[in-house]
């Protein structure tokens, strides 16, 4: 078990081989404390052997349980004449997600001034020598889901038919489950315990369709029928919260702030949604950088980004010629409105270090949008 990357394992009874990154099979050495013509000297007396830095590996060991979901639900529908009504609670539990642990980092603030292992390379600081960072695959991860859901639909009647939906929810993990990783230092369920990264808090779509009132035959004048009868009017309209998102931060001389294998977070010191400048999605006041020596305050994803206010309509003129034949025109817009929706921000603070200030211009503002307004026309003779 483990060696230099071949490892035979038991999960559930079924035998795992895995040999994907490791070494021997692939192999990226680092070359510390040399210069090429060094390097071009010492090739044939092994020196590249000598120096090469050990790789990154990672293993599974033990009995590890399978991930496991468990669904719930409890709903109340009723019906009142042509409107159907549904109420629900609706939730999820998620446990033995995999998790990437770091199994050899440095110790602790070692790379800060003053401490042992100031200025010297990580990898000849980790408690395993011979290896880099050694990340065990942990079916250790949870996260759990509950929503409220809410929906009602109309039947059509007199012309009109519509229905709604509206969900209230959250979603909430230590990490999810593509095998992210999570601190090497603090308990995860603490430290990587928030939003999941798919998590949309509020949503509501409401598609509708419509008649428009024939006009010229109830006033039994065709000609005025050939221009205002048989027009429809339909379409999807969703609003939807952002994505979450932790906001990231840079400081001007690349100082270290934990000398530690796990960086630090960004300090937050004010509410991120209090007094917000023009422009901006969040106020850059609330963050600063944090001490020297510290990991930083924010908790994660504790940011959402733009959401979602689209309308999509579609506009349909028929005309009639006996029973047999009909000819349909259609106008459709996507994003109809042209309302500008951006899909993230610029999300990285740059901090000058010495007076604390965030010189970013950009930190807070959009950097990315969806598509603008879309139309299309179409014929169809029947």
């Amino acid at each position: 078990r483990g060696g230099f990357g071949m490892f035979k394992d038991k999960i559930q009874g079924n035998e795992t081989y895995n040999l994907s990154g490791q070494a021997p099979v692939t192999q990226s050495p680092t070359i510390y404390y040399t210069t090429f013509a060094t390097l071009a000297q010492g090739a044939s007396s092994g020196l590249i052997n000598a120096v090469a830095g050990p790789s990154n590996t990672s293993q599974l060991s033990g009995y590890q349980p399978l991930p496991n979901v468990m669904n719930y639900n409890f709903g109340i529908q009723h019906q009142m004449g042509a409107m159907f009504f549904d109420l629900a609670y609706v939730g999820a539990l998620s446990r033995h997600l995999v998790v990437g642990l770091n199994l050899n980092p440095i110790p602790i603030y070692s790379q800060l001034a003053g401490q042992p292992g100031y200025g010297i390379t990580a990898n000849f600081l980790r408690p395993y020598q011979g290896y880099a960072n050694i990340t065990s695959e942990l079916f250790a991860g949870t996260s759990n889901y509950n929503s409220l859901q809410a929906s009602m639909r109309r039947r059509m009647s007199r012309g009109l038919q519509f229905g709604a939906a509206y969900t209230f929810s959250k979603a909430l993990g230590t990490a999810s489950s593509d095998g992210a990783g999570v601190s090497a230092y603090f308990p995860m369920r603490s430290y990587n315990y928030g939003p999941l990264s798919f998590n949309r808090t509020q949503t509501m779509s409401i598609n509708y369709l419509y008649d428009i009132p024939r006009l010229g035959k109830k006033s039994g004048i065709k000609p005025l029928g050939w221009v205002v009868d048989n027009w429809q009017l339909s379409g999807i309209t969703i609003f939807q919260t952002g994505a979450p998102f932790l906001p990231g931060f840079t400081t001007t001389n690349g100082e270290n702030v934990t000398g530690s294998t796990d960086g630090a977070r960004i300090q937050v010191i004010g509410n991120p949604y209090d007094n917000i400048p023009k422009g901006l999605y969040f106020n850059p006041a609330a963050f600063t950088v944090p001490a020297v020596h510290t990991f930083g305050n924010a908790g994660p994803n504790i940011l959402y980004g733009p959401g979602i206010a689209n309308w999509d309509l579609s506009l349909t003129k028929r005309f009639k010629f006996g029973e047999a034949r009909s000819l349909a025109f259609r106008f459709e817009g996507f994003n109809a409105f042209n309302h500008a929706q951006f899909t993230s921000v610029y999300a990285t603070a740059n901090f000058n270090p010495t007076t604390g200030a965030q010189i970013d211009p950009t930190f807070g503002m959009p950097s990315g949008a969806r598509n603008p307004r879309n139309i299309q026309l179409s014929g169809r003779f029947t």
